[in-house]
């Protein structure tokens, strides 16, 4: 999903139908567990334009954020690792039918295609 004018990466969540009636409506919503940052050699300088897509990596519970200049040159990634919750229980709890079709429809990408940065392991150390 590209940051294209009226559109945002950090937005996706009403994409999917969790903006903020989405949530009441369900009674869902969804955690950042774990979100590390790489960041490139490359440094974007001021007035430079760039762009941020999201993709899901994996699984619907972890997605990729990928930031290029606009000439393509990777400048960070952010991966983040997500759980969904019941609102009134406060604990996980499985994607609504309707979530969980909104996000098979979102771009996902193959291992073999992820950035370079991309694919450290992330998860919750015992």
């Amino acid at each position: 999903m590209p940051n294209t004018p009226g559109s945002s990466p950090w937005r996706w969540t009403a994409g999917i139908g969790l903006d903020d009636a989405g949530r009441a409506q369900h009674g869902y919503t969804i955690y950042t567990l774990e979100e590390p940052i790489s960041a490139t050699a490359a440094r974007p300088t001021k007035g430079n334009r760039f762009e941020v897509a999201l993709s899901l990596i994996a699984t619907p519970s972890g997605c990729m954020l990928a930031m290029h200049d606009l000439d393509g040159t990777l400048l960070a990634t952010s991966e983040q690792m997500l759980m969904g919750m019941g609102q009134e229980s406060g604990r996980p709890a499985p994607f609504p039918n309707l979530i969980e079709a909104a996000i098979a429809e979102l771009p996902h990408v193959e291992r073999s295609a992820w950035p370079t940065l991309a694919g450290r392991t992330i998860g919750i150390r015992r």
